[in-house]
């Protein structure tokens, strides 16, 4: 279980430093990816999510701490 502080960041209650270390690496790392992915999308393919090229290039942008 976790619950978000004030600051965002899950807080992981009962859960072990390397269980927590170990999912926030992964959720970054998918952060990554994603933002990657998203950044190599043609105008056609944002149109079919919604969104124009200012949008994604906004979105890839974001360090990979932030959600």
């Amino acid at each position: 279980m976790f619950k978000t502080t004030a600051s965002r960041l899950p807080a992981f209650t009962g859960a072990s430093p390397l269980l927590v270390v170990t999912r926030f690496l992964a959720t970054a790392m998918h952060r990554l990816q994603s933002r990657r992915e998203l950044r190599e999308l043609d105008a056609r393919l944002l149109a079919d999510i919604g969104l124009d090229r200012a949008e994604a290039l906004e979105e890839a942008r974001k360090p990979f701490w932030q959600a």
